[in-house]
């Protein structure tokens, strides 16, 4: 049977050793199995080991650890595996508050709360109720479902409409980063057909053989074929080598079937013209957000609707200021900025109990600048050593360095 609580505070602070083992006499006494583990390098594993229904934990464990180091520690156990975290801490950084519920803690109580081992006794007996039956994964929109208020939205919904009715084989959508080309080729395909098998590659991140991926290079019973029994989606198509087009041209009579299709995405319009050269194809241009700003509260709500169903509690509203201030900014980071500011500020404001205008203000001036990147060309030798560092591992290293992984893979080819 597995243990109930494991409480991992730093009991080499005299205030931490007192406050677990007042929670460990205070949950004993509700018949809650409970035990406390003393902090050391090994903490990590040590708490993977005993693997607990729930962790009690704080957020700095001495010089060793931290509590969303012991979080990371089970990103690779099974989900029915995975314990409850609850934060109880001393930590006064809102930052860190917001980080650990953003990686799944239930709650982060303050270890100067009053009512602290009440508290922390509740969400310890609702992690320990049995669960109910599990949600089913939520499905990506149709394109009825697409948050479309502003004129340009409701025409571009239109144009994709079309797309669906006229059979399109191969639909471009190009538009800024982070304006959602990959929802809407979701929610195309899935409007175009409900049942239909799609494979989804981003030419930024995959380093394979991008035919053998769609089953175009051979036929092979374990992988279906693009166009025959399966549609795709192709993201960031301007970073592919032009492999798949050429065999697009060439098999363009005889590649689709039974409606099948494809769809890409992609920020530079320029770079798709032989695609939609193609025989069908068609190409549509998303808006910035800038352009369809009356779209933006409704944004806002379903992002505000996120943060409720991780946090399990309701956000206080976004106030008529708050939505005037979103729908004035310009949003050079597009919808994954909005939602990004949205989310953050929203979960700040609840820990704090504060107006979410000043945070919405400070979450986008720290976001425009968390996401500022140099457009210089990727230096050789730092790209070597960086490969070299992850152990050979192209995204990973991509991801360090800023770059796609076909840039990477190109930079250390001309190396060789």
């Amino acid at each position: 049977m597995r243990e109930q609580v494991c409480i991992v505070l730093n009991e080499r602070e005299s205030p931490k050793a007192k406050a677990a083992e007042a929670l460990e006499r205070h949950l004993r006494t509700q018949n809650i199995t409970t035990s406390r583990i003393k902090v050391d390098q090994n903490i990590n594993s040590a708490v993977r080991q005993r693997s607990p229904q729930v962790v009690v934990l704080d957020y700095l464990l001495g010089d060793y650890s931290t509590g969303l180091d012991v979080m990371a520690a089970f990103n690779k156990v099974d989900p029915q595996r995975r314990p409850t975290f609850l934060f109880f801490t001393d930590e006064p950084s809102v930052q860190v508050a917001v980080e650990a519920l953003k990686q799944g803690a239930r709650d982060y109580v303050a270890l100067d709360d009053p009512q602290a081992l009440s508290k922390l006794a509740q969400a310890v007996r609702d992690a320990l109720r049995p669960s109910e039956p599990a949600h089913r994964r939520t499905s990506p929109p149709a394109l009825e479902d697409l948050v479309c208020a502003a004129p340009s939205s409701l025409a571009l919904q239109r144009r994709l409409k079309e797309c669906v009715a006229k059979q399109a084989p191969v639909v471009i959508l190009s538009g800024p980063a982070g304006s959602g080309l990959t929802t809407l080729a979701q929610a195309l395909a899935v409007t175009r057909s409900k049942y239909t098998c799609l494979d989804t590659f981003d030419a930024q991140l995959f380093d394979e053989d991008i035919l053998d991926f769609f089953g175009l290079r051979t036929p092979r019973p374990t992988r279906g074929r693009l166009g025959l029994d399966r549609s795709g989606i192709l993201e960031h198509a301007e970073q592919e080598d032009g492999t798949l087009l050429a065999f697009v041209q060439s098999n363009m009579q005889s590649l689709w079937r039974e409606g099948n299709f494809l769809v890409l995405t992609t920020n530079q319009a320029e770079a798709l013209g032989p695609w939609a050269k193609l025989a069908g194809a068609e190409m549509v241009n998303v808006p910035a957000l800038e352009a369809r700003s009356d779209d933006i509260p409704a944004l806002a709500q379903r992002a505000l609707r996120e943060v409720e169903t991780f946090m399990e509690k309701k956000p206080r509203p976004l106030a008529s200021e708050a939505l005037a201030w979103l729908k004035s900014q310009k949003w050079p980071g597009q919808i994954r900025q909005l939602r990004a500011c949205v989310i953050d500020a929203a979960i700040s404001a609840a820990l704090e109990d504060t107006d979410i205008l000043p945070l919405l203000m400070e979450r986008a001036e720290l976001w425009a600048s968390e996401h500022e990147h140099s457009s210089s060309s990727l230096d050789a030798v730092e790209a070597a050593y960086v490969f070299s560092s992850t152990g050979g591992d192209y995204r990973r290293a991509a991801a360090r360095l800023g770059c796609s992984v076909r840039q990477l893979h190109q930079t250390l080819r001309g190396q060789a």
